[in-house]
């Protein structure tokens, strides 16, 4: 048993004076503490999975579920028996676990337990990001849903003075509900309050501009996008210039996967993006919007204008497409 738990319940088991449930309230608050400090331990998800259950809290087997499928498919096992069981707890207790969420969001996604993603318009994540550190402590994805086809300015600029945008690690605008100007995305980059972003989805601009090369430029040169792994912009406007800024970008070694479908980004760009010294890490390049399969060793490019000249050069370098 993990060494804060034993003694945070010790503690309040041994205190006659506290009531059961504030005894309850000091032991889970302390258990949330650790979790956040370690939130891919699985193990230490099961301890309190266990605990739950042992107050009748039906959140323990909903927690004790989902390690467990993310144990099977980490192995390649199928899940399909705990999927049922999954969703039946979900349905059963759906109103009683989120009717405080569905004030703030539209959707919500729950992992081993807790609420880690929700799809929210930015007002309503502003106006309720305290409450969500209570009712979500782990949140740690904002999903956009604008209500409108494009993110006003106005919006952008709550959302960059939001003090809560620390906890996220990753931001999803939706096709259609991308940033209207380059000029507030900017600000949102800006912000003092971003945290350590892994993931940046910018969906399709509903009017074709998109943030262009000046906006791709704004991540390039975002120190805090250091630990991105994965950046999707697509329809953004980028063409050759803003595939050429990234191929140069100094904040973006830890970049895993780019995705840059409907750029129009010409053969010179695609080169500079394979040739890249500052993007070491890159083994999955898409420029097409129908590839869902992982790419492999060593790196494998999804393309809809990559001419026959530049295919028969890339494959002579050992690339596969």
């Amino acid at each position: 048993m993990h060494e804060l738990f034993a003694e945070a319940w010790a503690c309040a088991a041994d205190n006659p004076d506290l009531a059961p449930s504030v005894r309850q309230t000091s032991v889970e608050r302390d258990w949330l503490a650790e979790i956040r400090a370690a939130p891919e331990d699985n193990e230490l998800r099961w301890v309190y999975a266990d605990w739950l259950m042992e107050q009748g809290d039906p959140r323990g087997e909903l927690t004790a579920l989902q390690c467990e499928m993310t144990q099977r498919r980490a192995r390649g096992n199928p899940v399909n028996d705990l999927e049922a069981r999954e969703a039946e707890l979900i349905s059963r207790h759906d109103a009683e676990w989120t009717s405080e969420l569905r004030t703030i969001a539209s959707a919500w996604c729950i992992d081993r337990g807790f609420v880690v993603s929700v799809t929210a318009r930015i007002p309503s994540f502003v106006s309720g990001a305290a409450k969500l550190e209570t009712i979500a402590p782990l949140l740690c994805e904002l999903v956009v849903d604008a209500g409108v086809p494009q993110v006003p300015d106005r919006q952008l600029e709550a959302l960059a003075n939001c003090p809560q945008l620390a906890r996220l690690t990753s931001i999803d605008f939706t096709d259609g509900h991308s940033p209207s100007s380059s000029r507030a995305f900017k600000r949102l980059l800006a912000s003092p309050h971003l945290g350590i972003l892994k993931r940046l989805r910018l969906g399709c601009h509903s009017r074709g501009q998109g943030i262009g090369s000046s906006g791709t430029r704004a991540i390039a040169q975002c120190e805090r996008l250091s630990h991105l792994e994965a950046l999707h912009l697509c329809g953004q406007n980028l063409g050759e210039q803003g595939a050429l800024v990234l191929a140069e970008a100094p904040n973006l070694r830890a970049l895993e996967v780019l995705r840059l479908p409907r750029n129009r980004i010409p053969d010179r760009g695609v080169a500079a993006l394979l040739a890249s010294k500052n993007l070491p890490r890159l083994r999955r390049l898409e420029l097409s919007d129908d590839v869902d399969a992982e790419l492999t060793q060593p790196l494998r490019i999804a393309r809809n204008r990559i001419s026959a000249k530049m295919t028969r050069r890339l494959r002579s370098r050992g690339w596969q497409d």
